[in-house]
């Protein structure tokens, strides 16, 4: 799909916080003492900065908790590893929410685990 803002293109930007946003998930399961996470992470970071000296924002939910009314595509999966009392939050974001001069041009889509 081809997000326009003003006349803007935005399908590069979009396809590299989507490329952003998988090797975030990848390292969230990594172990932190595997050979070249540091550098990976720091790579990850470097390009978040460029994106956002052109603009762009690639909001992190990835571990957040879930609220009614988040402005996402949520997939709903229970967890019964989750006690009863802890509230629902985002386990998976298959697609990140990425905002353009503070206006979102990508809603995210996302897995919400929550206690049976």
């Amino acid at each position: 799909m081809n997000e326009m803002t003003d006349n803007i293109s935005h399908d590069l930007p979009l396809a590299i916080a989507d490329e952003l946003n998988r090797m975030t998930v990848n390292l969230s399961h990594m172990p932190a003492d595997v050979r070249g996470y540091k550098q990976l992470c720091r790579s990850v970071e470097r390009m978040e900065t460029a994106l956002q000296a052109y603009g762009y924002e690639v909001v992190h939910l990835l571990g957040q908790a879930y609220t009614d009314g988040m402005k996402v595509m949520a997939n709903f999966v229970i967890d019964e590893q989750m006690q009863s009392d802890e509230a629902p939050r985002i386990t998976n974001v298959s697609r990140p929410q990425v905002n353009y001069q503070g206006r979102m041009i990508q809603v995210a889509q996302v897995t919400v685990s929550q206690p049976l």
